[in-house]
C-alpha cells in the first residue's frame, strides 16, 4: 500500500513540510502498528521524535491525526503509480503541442460542481456556509461593485475627453465688415 496525499493545506505544519512523503509513510506505518528497521514500534511518540528531526515545530496528536484524515488515503501502489502516469503521460501530450484545457471552463465547471454540492446539502438539510464563505462572498460582491463602479466612471471620463477633442462648430464669415482696429491709451 501506499499513501496518496489527497489535499495539501497551507496551514498544516505536515503538509508544508519539505519532508512530508516520509512523514506520511511513517503515518501509515503507525496505523498499520509496524515496526521500523531496529525492531522500534512506530506510535505517536516515535512519529513525533521523526517530525521534529525533519523540522516540525511542536507536532502534537491533533495535528498528526487531522492531516492523516483529511489530507492522506492510503491506496494500492499500483493506483498511485497508474495516476503519476496518467499526470505525466498527459503533460508529454501538452508538450508536444497537444490542447490545453480551456481555463474559462474549467472555472465554470468547478463553481457548477460547487454549487451542485452546496444546493444537496441544503436538500439535506446541513448548512453548507462556513464564516470563511460569508467572507469571501462579501469580499466578491465589493470587488464587483467597484469594478462597476469603476466602469462607470471610465466610461463617463472617456466621454467627455472625446467630446472636448471634438472641434466645434466654426464661427461663420461676415461678409462684407468693417474692421476696426482698435488700441488703447496707456493712462
Amino acid at each position: 500500500m501506499a499513501v496518496v496525499p489527497i489535499k495539501t493545506e497551507l496551514r498544516c505544519k505536515i503538509c508544508k513540510s519539505d519532508f512530508r512523503t516520509e512523514i506520511d509513510t511513517l503515518l501509515e506505518q503507525r496505523s498499520n502498528r509496524e515496526s521500523d528497521a531496529d525492531g522500534n514500534r512506530v506510535n505517536l511518540q516515535y512519529v513525533q521524535e521523526k517530525m521534529t528531526y525533519f523540522g516540525v515545530e511542536n507536532p502534537t496528536l491533533d495535528n498528526i491525526n487531522a492531516h492523516w484524515k483529511k489530507h492522506c488515503e492510503v491506496g494500492s501502489a499500483e493506483a498511485v503509480v497508474s495516476a503519476q502516469s496518467a499526470q505525466l503521460d498527459a503533460l508529454e501530450t501538452l508538450l508536444a503541442g497537444g490542447e490545453h484545457a480551456n481555463l474559462d471552463e474549467a472555472l465554470r465547471t468547478i463553481v457548477t460542481l460547487g454549487v451542485a454540492g452546496f444546493r444537496e446539502k441544503v436538500a439535506k438539510g446541513m448548512n453548507p456556509i462556513t464564516v470563511d464563505h460569508v467572507l469571501k462572498a462579501a469580499a466578491e460582491l465589493t470587488r464587483r461593485s467597484h469594478n462597476e463602479a469603476q466602469h462607470d466612471l471610465l466610461t463617463s471620463l472617456i466621454g467627455g475627453i472625446g467630446q472636448a477633442l471634438t472641434p466645434g462648430k466654426t464661427p461663420k464669415q461676415i461678409e462684407s465688415a468693417e474692421i476696426i482696429d482698435y488700441e488703447m491709451e496707456a493712462a
